[in-house]
């Protein structure tokens, strides 16, 4: 699962329900920020994936994610 991650998802219940569910079931799951801007990114985590890292949106990370499943 690719989670995209903007300042809108704190309060985005729908977003955060499918993030834990993909946790509590394990599957891969990768972050990445929504804004390339490091102004706009949203800088406290909710709970579902605080802790976790959220890259760049680029290419080269997706595939790295990809061809690691």
């Amino acid at each position: 699962m690719i989670g995209i991650i903007t300042r809108n998802t704190p309060q985005a219940d729908g977003q955060l329900w499918e993030l834990k569910c993909a946790i509590d079931e394990g599957v891969p799951l990768f972050l990445i920020h929504g804004h390339s801007d490091a102004s706009k990114r949203l800088a406290n985590l909710p709970a579902p994936i605080s802790g976790r890292k959220i890259f760049n949106w680029t290419e080269a990370n997706i595939i790295s994610f990809l061809d690691r499943l």
